[in-house]
């Protein structure tokens, strides 16, 4: 499959010490099948520059890619813990995830979709939080 230009929505929502934080922010993307696995592209305008950022999701499991201003390379599996890592300015730190929701739902014709992610975060050994991610995407219109 081709891939196809799609508006993205990202809603984060962060509890962390018992605050919860959500961000909403848009971006411009693509959306395609490689296999039995959907791929969404898109890049986010932030403070610190642009981040380009791909999830790649199969049956039960994904793959969060971030390079840019952020760089962050996070593997999820449904029920399980699993290792990654950040790099930040001063070095490459560990994360651990644990997932706790991993879903998606494609429209038949592929024209648009949701990716669901909630997991708990650890960065160098640390509670990072609860991140819940939801991700939608609509294809652009000519």
């Amino acid at each position: 499959m081709d891939p196809k230009p799609v508006t993205v929505t990202i809603t984060t929502s962060i509890v962390q010490s018992g605050m919860k934080d959500e961000i909403i922010t848009g971006a411009s993307g693509f959306f395609y099948r490689k296999g039995s696995a959907v791929y969404l592209q898109y890049e986010e305008k932030a403070e610190g520059g642009s981040i380009r950022t791909i999830l790649k999701m199969d049956s039960g499991e994904a793959l969060l890619l971030r390079s840019g201003a952020v760089k962050m390379r996070i593997p999820f599996r449904l029920s399980a813990e699993t290792r990654g890592s950040y790099n930040t300015p001063y070095g490459t730190l560990p994360v651990k995830a644990v997932t706790e929701r991993l879903a998606q739902a494609i429209r038949e014709n592929g024209k648009g979709g949701m990716f669901l992610l909630k997991y708990d975060l650890h960065i160098a050994g640390a509670p990072a939080g609860t991140y819940s991610l939801s991700i939608t995407f609509e294809e652009e219109m000519e």
